[in-house]
């Protein structure tokens, strides 16, 4: 957005370049320095609460959820224009639909399961209907569904998660994230 279309991928490389030189200069600066020491110890938690947390059936089922419902997300916001190129949707076009698809939303507590389980259903019903249009304006209304409801999943699923596995709530989270 900085750097004008006709300033050419020249101008963009070397943008990038900069600001990665600077983040470099303070990542050197900030390691150079002494860390903090904390006032308590923090220790890893150990592998029994792995253990306890990945042997929680609805803990794998949630992992399972996020490994494929943000897979669906990662790939649409990776391959979206590339595959709707072939049907004349221009990359401007698909970029819009992007926007569209990172759109998020709340769900009142105690009604997580069951919008799970409703927003695999519409996810699926979207990549259906993605595999069947022919235009931009066609592919924009099931990517905005399709991205409003998968991206609003990630909350209910790390909510659930902390909730069901109490004291190791932080496996809990770090299983989901891994996934």
């Amino acid at each position: 957005a900085l750097i004008g279309a006709e300033a050419g991928p020249a101008a963009l490389l070397w943008t990038g370049a900069a600001v990665a030189v600077v983040a470099a200069l303070f990542l050197v600066i900030a390691i150079g320095r002494p860390a903090p020491q904390p006032a308590t110890t923090v220790t890893a938690p150990a592998i029994s609460e792995l253990r306890a947390v990945w042997g929680d059936s609805l803990i794998r089922r949630l992992s399972a959820i996020a490994f494929l419902g943000f897979g669906i997300y990662v790939a649409l916001t990776t391959w979206l224009q590339v595959l709707l190129e072939p049907r004349g949707v221009s990359s401007e076009q698909a970029g819009w639909l992007l926007v569209g698809l990172t759109l998020a939303f709340a769900v009142p507590r105690g009604r997580e399961t069951a919008t799970l389980g409703a927003i695999a259903a519409i996810a699926a019903g979207c990549c259906l209907v993605l595999a069947l249009v022919q235009t931009a304006a066609a592919a924009a209304l099931p990517i905005v569904i399709c991205g409003f409801f998968l991206i609003g999943a990630l909350p209910l699923l790390l909510g659930l998660a902390d909730r069901r596995a109490g004291a190791a709530a932080a496996s809990a989270v770090a299983a989901i994230w891994l996934a």
